[in-house]
Protein backbone atom coordinates (compact mmCIF):
# COMPACT_ATOMS: atom_id res chain seq x y z
CA UNK A 1 0.00 0.00 0.00
CA UNK A 2 2.88 2.25 0.79
CA UNK A 3 4.11 2.01 -2.80
CA UNK A 4 1.03 2.92 -4.37
CA UNK A 5 0.78 5.58 -2.48
CA UNK A 6 4.24 6.82 -3.59
CA UNK A 7 4.10 6.62 -7.37
CA UNK A 8 0.41 7.99 -7.37
CA UNK A 9 1.53 10.95 -5.32
CA UNK A 10 2.86 13.09 -7.82
CA UNK A 11 0.29 12.28 -9.92
CA UNK A 12 -2.23 13.78 -7.57
CA UNK A 13 -0.47 16.77 -6.82
CA UNK A 14 0.06 17.51 -11.05
CA UNK A 15 -3.61 16.71 -11.56
CA UNK A 16 -4.54 19.39 -8.70
CA UNK A 17 -3.01 22.36 -10.48
CA UNK A 18 -3.97 21.18 -13.47
CA UNK A 19 -7.26 21.64 -12.01
CA UNK A 20 -6.66 25.07 -10.64
CA UNK A 21 -5.50 25.85 -14.25
CA UNK A 22 -8.36 24.73 -15.40
CA UNK A 23 -10.34 27.18 -13.34
CA UNK A 24 -8.45 29.84 -13.89
CA UNK A 25 -8.21 30.10 -17.53
CA UNK A 26 -12.33 29.16 -17.21
CA UNK A 27 -13.05 32.73 -15.80
CA UNK A 28 -11.71 34.89 -18.93
CA UNK A 29 -14.98 36.18 -19.30
CA UNK A 30 -14.78 38.84 -16.21
CA UNK A 31 -16.09 39.48 -12.88
CA UNK A 32 -15.85 41.87 -10.18
CA UNK A 33 -12.56 41.89 -8.17
CA UNK A 34 -14.36 42.83 -4.94
CA UNK A 35 -15.62 39.03 -4.52
CA UNK A 36 -11.62 38.22 -4.42
CA UNK A 37 -11.94 40.40 -1.05
CA UNK A 38 -14.80 38.46 0.17
CA UNK A 39 -12.82 35.42 0.17
CA UNK A 40 -11.31 36.58 3.74
CA UNK A 41 -15.31 36.88 5.05
CA UNK A 42 -15.06 32.49 5.83
CA UNK A 43 -11.37 32.34 6.13
CA UNK A 44 -10.32 29.06 8.03
CA UNK A 45 -7.57 28.88 11.03
CA UNK A 46 -6.63 26.06 13.31
CA UNK A 47 -7.46 27.66 16.41
CA UNK A 48 -11.27 27.32 15.43
CA UNK A 49 -11.24 23.96 16.33
CA UNK A 50 -11.11 25.44 20.04
CA UNK A 51 -7.99 22.77 21.19
CA UNK A 52 -4.56 24.51 22.74
CA UNK A 53 -2.10 24.97 20.22
CA UNK A 54 1.51 25.34 20.95
CA UNK A 55 1.64 28.77 20.99
CA UNK A 56 2.53 28.79 17.22
CA UNK A 57 0.59 31.89 16.27
CA UNK A 58 2.78 34.85 14.37
CA UNK A 59 1.51 38.08 15.22
CA UNK A 60 0.67 41.12 12.11
CA UNK A 61 4.87 41.92 12.57
CA UNK A 62 7.43 40.08 13.71
CA UNK A 63 11.12 40.57 14.27
CA UNK A 64 13.59 38.23 12.81
CA UNK A 65 17.29 38.07 13.09
CA UNK A 66 16.85 42.02 13.69
CA UNK A 67 14.50 42.55 10.63
CA UNK A 68 10.97 43.32 10.99
CA UNK A 69 8.20 41.90 9.11
CA UNK A 70 4.64 42.83 8.51
CA UNK A 71 1.97 40.99 7.21
CA UNK A 72 0.78 40.85 3.84
CA UNK A 73 -3.23 41.73 3.77
CA UNK A 74 -3.16 41.34 -0.07
CA UNK A 75 -2.54 37.81 0.21
CA UNK A 76 -5.30 35.21 -0.59
CA UNK A 77 -4.90 31.29 -0.07
CA UNK A 78 -6.32 28.30 -0.95
CA UNK A 79 -6.09 24.54 -0.18
CA UNK A 80 -6.11 22.04 -2.96
CA UNK A 81 -6.69 18.01 -1.83
CA UNK A 82 -6.27 15.56 -4.29
CA UNK A 83 -8.15 12.32 -2.87
CA UNK A 84 -7.02 8.32 -2.92
CA UNK A 85 -10.24 7.37 -4.38
CA UNK A 86 -11.44 7.73 -8.33
CA UNK A 87 -14.93 8.32 -6.99
CA UNK A 88 -16.66 11.25 -7.83
CA UNK A 89 -17.57 14.17 -5.79
CA UNK A 90 -21.00 14.58 -6.27
CA UNK A 91 -21.66 11.61 -3.13
CA UNK A 92 -19.45 13.12 -1.06
CA UNK A 93 -20.59 13.11 2.90
CA UNK A 94 -21.05 10.18 4.59
CA UNK A 95 -20.64 8.90 7.73
CA UNK A 96 -18.22 10.37 10.12
CA UNK A 97 -14.80 8.31 9.63
CA UNK A 98 -15.26 7.37 6.15
CA UNK A 99 -13.54 9.80 4.40
CA UNK A 100 -10.78 9.28 2.02
CA UNK A 101 -7.18 10.18 2.22
CA UNK A 102 -5.78 13.31 1.20
CA UNK A 103 -2.65 12.45 -0.35
CA UNK A 104 -1.79 15.53 -2.28
CA UNK A 105 -2.26 18.81 -0.55
CA UNK A 106 -0.86 22.03 -1.64
CA UNK A 107 -1.43 25.83 -0.75
CA UNK A 108 -2.30 28.10 -3.39
CA UNK A 109 -0.80 31.43 -2.45
CA UNK A 110 -2.08 34.71 -4.45
CA UNK A 111 -0.51 37.65 -3.85
CA UNK A 112 -2.65 40.33 -5.39
CA UNK A 113 -0.77 43.54 -5.13
CA UNK A 114 2.05 42.33 -6.38
CA UNK A 115 0.62 39.99 -9.05
CA UNK A 116 2.76 36.74 -7.78
CA UNK A 117 1.17 33.07 -7.45
CA UNK A 118 3.35 30.30 -5.92
CA UNK A 119 1.87 27.01 -4.95
CA UNK A 120 2.99 25.50 -1.98
CA UNK A 121 3.30 21.70 -2.25
CA UNK A 122 3.07 19.67 1.38
CA UNK A 123 4.04 16.04 1.83
CA UNK A 124 1.40 13.62 2.23
CA UNK A 125 3.86 12.46 5.71
CA UNK A 126 4.18 15.63 6.95
CA UNK A 127 3.42 14.73 11.19
CA UNK A 128 1.52 17.80 12.30
CA UNK A 129 -1.44 18.33 14.48
CA UNK A 130 -4.67 16.46 14.05
CA UNK A 131 -8.18 16.58 15.21
CA UNK A 132 -9.44 13.14 15.90
CA UNK A 133 -12.60 11.74 17.10
CA UNK A 134 -14.27 8.40 18.17
CA UNK A 135 -16.21 6.49 15.52
CA UNK A 136 -19.48 8.24 17.37
CA UNK A 137 -17.78 11.57 16.29
CA UNK A 138 -16.90 12.78 20.05
CA UNK A 139 -13.75 14.78 19.76
CA UNK A 140 -10.80 12.58 21.16
CA UNK A 141 -8.41 15.71 21.18
CA UNK A 142 -5.26 16.55 18.86
CA UNK A 143 -2.66 14.04 17.81
CA UNK A 144 0.30 14.16 15.67
CA UNK A 145 0.60 11.88 12.85
CA UNK A 146 0.36 12.04 8.82
CA UNK A 147 -1.28 15.00 7.64
CA UNK A 148 -3.58 12.81 5.09
CA UNK A 149 -4.81 11.02 7.64
CA UNK A 150 -7.00 14.43 8.62
CA UNK A 151 -9.54 13.68 5.47
CA UNK A 152 -10.52 10.72 6.50
CA UNK A 153 -11.60 11.67 10.29
CA UNK A 154 -14.44 13.62 8.71
CA UNK A 155 -17.38 12.75 6.58
CA UNK A 156 -15.58 12.62 3.11
CA UNK A 157 -17.12 15.90 2.11
CA UNK A 158 -17.52 19.44 3.89
CA UNK A 159 -16.02 18.42 7.21
CA UNK A 160 -13.36 16.39 6.21
CA UNK A 161 -12.35 19.66 3.85
CA UNK A 162 -12.61 21.62 6.64
CA UNK A 163 -10.96 19.42 8.97
CA UNK A 164 -8.18 19.42 6.98
CA UNK A 165 -7.95 23.54 5.78
CA UNK A 166 -7.64 23.74 10.07
CA UNK A 167 -4.61 21.02 10.33
CA UNK A 168 -2.75 23.05 7.24
CA UNK A 169 -3.74 26.17 9.12
CA UNK A 170 -2.23 25.09 12.34
CA UNK A 171 1.02 24.08 10.49
CA UNK A 172 1.47 27.46 8.63
CA UNK A 173 1.72 29.40 12.07
CA UNK A 174 -2.08 29.26 12.50
CA UNK A 175 -2.07 31.54 9.62
CA UNK A 176 -6.06 31.70 7.51
CA UNK A 177 -7.01 29.55 4.65
CA UNK A 178 -9.68 31.44 2.72
CA UNK A 179 -11.00 28.47 0.70
CA UNK A 180 -11.02 24.99 -0.68
CA UNK A 181 -10.73 23.04 -4.10
CA UNK A 182 -11.08 19.03 -3.30
CA UNK A 183 -10.76 16.27 -6.39
CA UNK A 184 -10.77 12.66 -6.60
CA UNK A 185 -8.54 10.81 -8.94
CA UNK A 186 -10.15 10.16 -12.08
CA UNK A 187 -9.39 13.13 -14.46
CA UNK A 188 -5.55 13.28 -15.74
CA UNK A 189 -5.85 11.29 -19.18
CA UNK A 190 -9.24 13.58 -20.04
CA UNK A 191 -7.74 16.49 -19.13
CA UNK A 192 -4.69 15.38 -21.47
CA UNK A 193 -7.35 14.60 -23.98
CA UNK A 194 -8.96 17.06 -23.94
CA UNK A 195 -6.06 19.43 -24.58
CA UNK A 196 -5.56 17.17 -27.59
CA UNK A 197 -2.32 15.65 -26.11
CA UNK A 198 0.87 17.52 -24.29
CA UNK A 199 3.86 18.23 -26.30
CA UNK A 200 6.83 17.77 -24.11
CA UNK A 201 11.05 17.86 -24.36
CA UNK A 202 12.28 14.57 -22.55
CA UNK A 203 15.03 15.39 -20.29
CA UNK A 204 15.89 11.51 -19.23
CA UNK A 205 14.64 8.64 -21.06
CA UNK A 206 10.77 7.72 -20.61
CA UNK A 207 9.57 4.17 -22.25
CA UNK A 208 10.77 4.20 -25.82
CA UNK A 209 11.60 7.48 -25.93
CA UNK A 210 15.48 8.84 -25.30
CA UNK A 211 16.47 12.40 -23.56
CA UNK A 212 16.61 15.10 -26.06
CA UNK A 213 13.54 13.65 -28.16
CA UNK A 214 10.61 15.58 -27.97
CA UNK A 215 6.91 13.87 -28.10
CA UNK A 216 3.64 14.73 -27.97
CA UNK A 217 1.68 12.61 -25.04
CA UNK A 218 -1.29 10.77 -25.65
CA UNK A 219 -3.52 10.40 -22.50
CA UNK A 220 -2.20 7.15 -21.09
CA UNK A 221 1.57 8.26 -21.57
CA UNK A 222 0.67 11.35 -19.65
CA UNK A 223 -0.73 9.45 -16.71
CA UNK A 224 2.21 7.39 -16.48
CA UNK A 225 5.33 10.11 -17.40
CA UNK A 226 3.87 12.54 -14.65
CA UNK A 227 3.25 9.69 -12.64
CA UNK A 228 5.85 6.63 -12.25
CA UNK A 229 9.20 6.08 -10.74
CA UNK A 230 11.13 3.56 -9.81
CA UNK A 231 11.22 3.41 -5.93
CA UNK A 232 14.92 1.14 -5.95
CA UNK A 233 16.46 3.72 -8.37
CA UNK A 234 18.12 6.31 -6.41
CA UNK A 235 17.10 10.16 -7.00
CA UNK A 236 14.17 8.59 -8.71
CA UNK A 237 11.71 11.35 -7.17
CA UNK A 238 13.75 14.27 -8.23
CA UNK A 239 13.73 12.61 -11.61
CA UNK A 240 10.09 12.63 -11.73
CA UNK A 241 9.30 16.36 -9.87
CA UNK A 242 11.31 17.71 -13.20
CA UNK A 243 8.80 15.43 -15.25
CA UNK A 244 5.83 16.94 -13.11
CA UNK A 245 7.55 20.44 -14.39
CA UNK A 246 8.02 19.58 -17.79
CA UNK A 247 4.53 18.51 -18.31
CA UNK A 248 3.15 21.10 -16.33
CA UNK A 249 4.83 24.04 -18.13
CA UNK A 250 3.76 22.76 -21.54
CA UNK A 251 0.02 21.81 -20.42
CA UNK A 252 -0.54 25.56 -19.03
CA UNK A 253 1.03 27.22 -22.47
CA UNK A 254 -1.02 24.71 -24.55
CA UNK A 255 -3.91 25.84 -22.64
CA UNK A 256 -3.80 29.20 -22.95
CA UNK A 257 -2.42 29.26 -26.35
CA UNK A 258 -6.43 27.38 -27.27
CA UNK A 259 -7.57 29.52 -24.88
CA UNK A 260 -7.17 32.48 -26.61
CA UNK A 261 -8.30 30.87 -30.30
CA UNK A 262 -11.32 29.23 -28.59
CA UNK A 263 -12.77 31.35 -25.60
CA UNK A 264 -14.82 28.02 -24.90
CA UNK A 265 -11.52 25.66 -24.24
CA UNK A 266 -11.64 26.25 -20.80
CA UNK A 267 -15.43 26.33 -20.13
CA UNK A 268 -15.50 22.46 -21.97
CA UNK A 269 -12.45 21.07 -19.97
CA UNK A 270 -13.60 21.94 -16.60
CA UNK A 271 -17.15 20.68 -17.38
CA UNK A 272 -15.58 17.56 -18.30
CA UNK A 273 -14.05 17.08 -14.77
CA UNK A 274 -16.68 19.29 -12.70
CA UNK A 275 -18.12 15.73 -11.10
CA UNK A 276 -14.94 14.93 -9.39
CA UNK A 277 -14.76 18.38 -7.63
CA UNK A 278 -15.85 19.37 -4.47
CA UNK A 279 -15.43 23.60 -3.58
CA UNK A 280 -16.56 26.15 -1.68
CA UNK A 281 -15.89 28.72 -3.83
CA UNK A 282 -18.61 30.52 -5.22
CA UNK A 283 -18.97 31.04 -8.97
CA UNK A 284 -18.27 35.15 -8.22
CA UNK A 285 -15.30 33.94 -6.40
CA UNK A 286 -13.60 31.13 -8.40
CA UNK A 287 -13.74 34.28 -11.66
CA UNK A 288 -12.69 36.86 -9.81
CA UNK A 289 -9.63 34.35 -8.67
CA UNK A 290 -9.14 33.17 -12.33
CA UNK A 291 -8.82 36.86 -13.29
CA UNK A 292 -6.47 37.62 -10.61
CA UNK A 293 -4.08 34.17 -11.44
CA UNK A 294 -4.39 34.60 -15.36
CA UNK A 295 -2.51 38.09 -14.16
CA UNK A 296 -0.10 36.32 -12.08
CA UNK A 297 1.04 33.78 -14.13
CA UNK A 298 3.29 30.62 -13.71
CA UNK A 299 6.28 29.11 -13.87
CA UNK A 300 8.10 25.91 -12.97
CA UNK A 301 9.96 28.24 -10.31
CA UNK A 302 6.27 29.17 -8.53
CA UNK A 303 6.07 25.99 -7.10
CA UNK A 304 8.01 25.09 -3.92
CA UNK A 305 8.05 22.33 -1.36
CA UNK A 306 7.78 22.54 2.67
CA UNK A 307 11.45 21.90 3.71
CA UNK A 308 11.84 19.21 5.34
CA UNK A 309 13.21 15.74 5.80
CA UNK A 310 11.71 11.79 4.78
CA UNK A 311 12.78 9.57 7.25
CA UNK A 312 11.59 5.98 8.48
CA UNK A 313 9.12 5.90 11.86
CA UNK A 314 8.26 3.11 14.13
CA UNK A 315 5.89 1.95 11.27
CA UNK A 316 5.69 3.94 8.07
CA UNK A 317 7.64 7.04 6.64
CA UNK A 318 7.27 10.31 7.74
CA UNK A 319 8.40 14.02 6.74
CA UNK A 320 10.01 16.35 9.58
CA UNK A 321 9.46 20.10 8.80
CA UNK A 322 12.58 21.72 8.88
CA UNK A 323 11.28 24.40 10.97
CA UNK A 324 13.94 27.15 10.52
CA UNK A 325 13.60 26.94 7.01
CA UNK A 326 9.85 26.47 6.72
CA UNK A 327 9.80 29.89 9.07
CA UNK A 328 11.86 32.05 6.38
CA UNK A 329 9.31 30.04 3.82
CA UNK A 330 6.49 31.56 5.41
CA UNK A 331 7.88 35.35 5.88
CA UNK A 332 9.04 35.24 2.38
CA UNK A 333 5.04 33.91 1.27
CA UNK A 334 3.06 35.88 3.93
CA UNK A 335 5.17 38.62 4.74
CA UNK A 336 6.65 42.14 3.70
CA UNK A 337 10.28 43.12 4.95
CA UNK A 338 10.71 46.48 6.37
CA UNK A 339 14.12 48.23 5.03
CA UNK A 340 16.38 48.77 7.84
Amino acid sequence: MRVRHKRTLACRILLAVLLLVIIVCAAAGGIWLSAMHSLGKHAVCGTDSGYETDGCVLEDTVLYHGKTYRRNEKISTILCMGLDTENDMKSAGGVIGSGAQSDANFLVVIDREQKKLRIVAIPRDTMTDLETFYMTGEPLGLLQDHLALQYAFGDGGTKSCELVERAVSRLFYNLPIDAYVTFSLNSIESLNGMAGGVTVFLEQDFENYHAGETVTLNNEQAYRFVRWRDCDEAYSAQYRLQRQKEYLTAFVEKVIGETRADLRTPFRMYAGISDSVLTNLSRTQILSLALTGISCGFSEESLQVVPGEQVMGDYYEEFHVDEEQFYEMILDLFYIGEDS
